[in-house]
């Protein structure tokens, strides 16, 4: 073989290979972006900037060198950073935090958590100033347990001296640990936006990565509240719930609640298939009438009582196909000596998207668009066919037969989830539509 052949031979083989590689990956990518949940567990750092965590309180975050900074939201009222990205802790997962609390004033208790574990924190004389700490939380997947031990000098498995040592049992957690973010936080804050907390590294181990941002649109309800109306799938804990037509987060309009003193106030729903819930929230009360997001009853985020001028945004995500139940709550307590006000908007409930929700074999006769949809939801057919529209509680709206097409008006009907069955001489196919 001459050279000028086997120059011309390298270079077809060279562009096969590639052509391969680039298969392989595109497959890799393409299963990366089609799964709620990878398979293989990953080590990662989450990076030390702004733009990937969150903030619920009100104190001042920033980005500063290698470290990221939150200031106290006021009188103990701390701060906190919550991370953007979920993970499923559940193989075996491990969390490693490298932060300090600092400033001029009083600080009750601070930690770094997996979604609140460990529930124990460092206080009062075991909390020092101008000191990094090293918390290295692990979970157990055999026996649904964990082990969290903080340092200083260095991490408990690297040297550090141990100051804080817990164990327990995450029996009341273990399904949240499937979906779950990170955060660091500090409370009973007395030196106001004076004190503040450092995160210098956020190192995860054997956790895998909740992917579902594919997921998340077209399948969406959104709640905005700019019609005045409240949706029926919102229940309440509580009286005094209305549209807000005065407040908004970058809007004219809010749901909103007043919680008497010593009284607690909440609003839930009950969500099917659900991937992704987000908000926009804003918190005013004294201390110790704190608000709390909750998900199936354990709490996932805390708010601080905020200021009259500050809306936050959060997030949640969710990693199955189960019925979950979502709650935003007033705390009640024998110590709150005041009211406490609330209002929430921009709720966006994400649902999960499947390609196709009939059983194997069979094959879709009609279709029905648009989904979300409004006033008119169209049915096309080219079979005759009968159809019901039933709502969450299976109680028949609209039924009627139709040959080719047919326009359903469902403007009359409140905002929420339906589910239209479809039968024709064989079978019965249900799909779900959403009304905004």
């Amino acid at each position: 073989m001459n050279a000028t052949n086997l120059h011309k031979n390298y270079g077809i083989f060279f562009f096969i290979l590639m052509g391969f590689l680039s298969f392989i990956n595109a497959q890799a990518q393409t299963g990366f972006k089609n799964r709620a949940d990878l398979s293989t567990p990953i080590d990662t750092i989450l990076p030390m900037e702004t733009q990937y965590w969150l903030n619920t309180n009100c104190g001042n975050f920033v980005q500063n060198a290698d470290t990221l900074h939150v200031e106290g939201g006021g009188y103990r009222i701390g701060g906190n950073m919550y991370s953007q990205s979920f993970f499923n802790f559940r193989n075996d997962g491990e969390a490693y935090f490298k932060w300090r609390a600092e400033g001029q004033g009083q600080w009750e208790a601070a930690t770094a958590c997996i979604n609140a574990v460990p529930s124990n924190v460092l206080t009062g004389s075991n909390l020092h100033a101008d000191t990094w700490y090293y918390s290295h939380i692990k979970i157990n997947s055999i026996d649904s347990t964990f082990i969290a031990k903080v340092c200083t000098g260095n991490y408990d498995d690297q040297g550090g001296t141990v100051v804080m040592d817990r164990n327990g049992s995450l029996s009341d957690r273990w399904d949240v640990l499937k979906s779950t973010n990170v955060y660091l936080k500090f409370w009973d804050n007395y030196g106001g936006a004076g004190n503040y907390m450092d995160l210098a590294e956020a190192k995860l181990r054997n956790v895998i990565p909740v992917d579902n941002d594919n997921l998340i649109l077209p399948n969406e309800e959104v709640y905005d509240f700019e019609d005045g109306q409240i949706p029926a799938n919102i229940q309440f804990i509580g009286a005094g719930w209305q549209v807000d037509s005065t407040m908004g987060a970058n809007s004219n309009a809010s749901l909103h609640v007043t919680a008497p003193v010593h009284e607690e106030r909440a609003a839930y729903m009950d969500l099917n298939d659900v991937v992704k819930v987000s908000f926009d929230v804003k918190y005013y009360a004294e201390n110790h009438k704190h608000f709390y997001f909750c998900t199936d009853s354990i709490t996932g985020t805390y708010f601080a009582a905020l200021s009259p001028g500050c809306w936050r945004h959060y997030e949640w995500r969710f990693n199955d196909d189960q019925l979950h139940r979502i709650y935003w709550k007033i705390q009640g307590s024998q110590y709150d000596q005041s009211t406490g006000e609330l209002w929430i908007d921009n709720i966006r409930i994400s649902h999960r998207t499947h390609t196709s929700d009939i059983e194997s074999g069979e094959q879709e006769n009609f279709s029905i668009y648009p989904n979300p949809v409004k006033n008119i939801l169209h049915l096309k057919t080219d079979k005759y066919l009968y159809y019901r529209i039933m709502d969450i509680d299976g109680k028949i709206l609209y039924k009627s037969f139709v040959n080719k097409n047919a326009q359903i008006d469902l403007s009359s009907l409140p905002k929420g989830i339906y589910f239209v069955a479809i039968r024709d001489d064989k079978n019965e196919q249900v799909r779900k539509i959403i009304k905004q």
